[in-house]
């Protein structure tokens, strides 16, 4: 069987939880003589597949360019703005003819996309499909994530697939309800954790308090960071040996000005770290703590118990369905009751 995979989340994502699934779907795909993968991608900056054992990009055609489109057009246009929608232009024209040139070879007997937006309609192409759905997050906290065509793409990738993987009950439950989709047509396959326990965790570049809470990911709307720092606050007020050390991008200058407001900035610690790194954070905190209104899954909770760590999670969407009875559980819009489960 040879598996037929595009370049969509390799190119959007350097780091992320997507592109290290589908890096992980590869690295453990049956090792059989006959079982094969294709992903026909020149170029990428994604760390998770170049340290995927093997891996090399294939050989691909230059993208067309604009002036193979439009020869008698001029462009009058300058400067690095313009230069990059025509990068953009070109690399996705590129993508376009490559993954058609893969399915007019007809070399593979299922087509596994690595995102929604659909190079190719998945129902002309002949060929058995099968698109993995991780959350409804965009039809459910529209105001929430950015203006884009997520939602209508997932929609049209989940009509036109042969099967839907679901990452969660949750997300199942979330597809039937919310777009009809049938029950026969979606299986659940839970997400692991590919991030192995070394003999020593790897020592941070400077020393840790000996008591914080840990907050890990992106702090943007339904992920609910500010709710979540009003509840602690007081608690880091109270408690002279207790920090927060929150893992992920940098603060911006109106988070950093939040905090100060609330004479903490002392007590607050930003990092951004590698895997080998992040798992000594998870293994020496007092508590992770995981507040998002909504998640399909939630793979940090996997990470935070096999480092063996204490957990407080919303008890919202799957956090049940993945923590099970490792955790204690609150209600993400009550400050007391989050407060209470730290």
């Amino acid at each position: 069987m040879r598996v037929l995979y595009d370049g969509q989340i390799f190119e959007q994502q350097k780091f992320g939880g997507i592109s290290r699934y589908f890096t992980e779907l590869i690295r453990h795909l049956p090792s059989f003589d006959d079982f094969e993968y294709s992903l026909p991608l020149g170029n990428s900056q994604n760390m998770h597949l170049r340290e995927l054992e093997g891996f090399s990009l294939e050989q691909i055609p230059e993208p067309l360019s604009y002036r193979q489109f439009f020869p008698k057009v001029r462009f009058p246009f300058k400067g690095p703005i313009f230069r990059w929608y025509r990068r953009r232009w070109e690399k996705t024209h590129g993508n376009k003819e490559n993954l058609q040139a893969a399915f007019l070879a007809k070399k593979h007997d299922l087509y596994h996309p690595t995102y929604y937006a659909q190079l190719c309609d998945l129902g002309m192409c002949g060929s058995l499909s099968v698109v993995t759905v991780y959350d409804m997050i965009h039809e459910l906290f529209p105001n929430q994530v950015p203006v884009d065509h997520t939602s209508e793409d997932k929609r049209y990738a989940v009509n036109q697939a042969n099967h839907v993987i679901a990452i969660s009950e949750n997300t199942k439950q979330d597809l039937m309800r919310l777009w009809k989709v049938p029950d026969h047509k979606i299986s659940v396959v839970h997400l692991g954790c590919g991030l192995s326990l070394p003999r020593s965790f790897e020592n941070p570049s400077e020393q840790l308090p000996e008591k914080y809470i840990l907050f890990v990911g992106e702090r943007n709307g339904y992920k609910n960071f500010w709710p979540f720092w009003n509840a602690i606050a007081g608690l880091l007020k109270a408690q002279e040996d207790l920090f927060l050390v929150v893992v992920g991008k940098p603060f911006g200058m109106d988070e950093t000005t939040r905090i100060q407001s609330f004479g903490l900035s002392g007590k607050v610690l930003q990092r951004s770290v590698s895997d080998s790194l992040l798992l000594g954070y998870y293994a020496r905190s007092t508590c992770f703590v995981f507040p998002s209104l909504y998640e399909g899954f939630g793979l940090p909770i996997l990470e935070a118990m096999r480092c063996g760590c204490p957990m407080a999670l919303s008890n919202t969407s799957a956090f049940q369905e993945v923590g099970g009875e490792a955790a204690v559980y609150f209600n993400p819009s009550e400050s007391e009751s989050m407060q209470e489960a730290i």
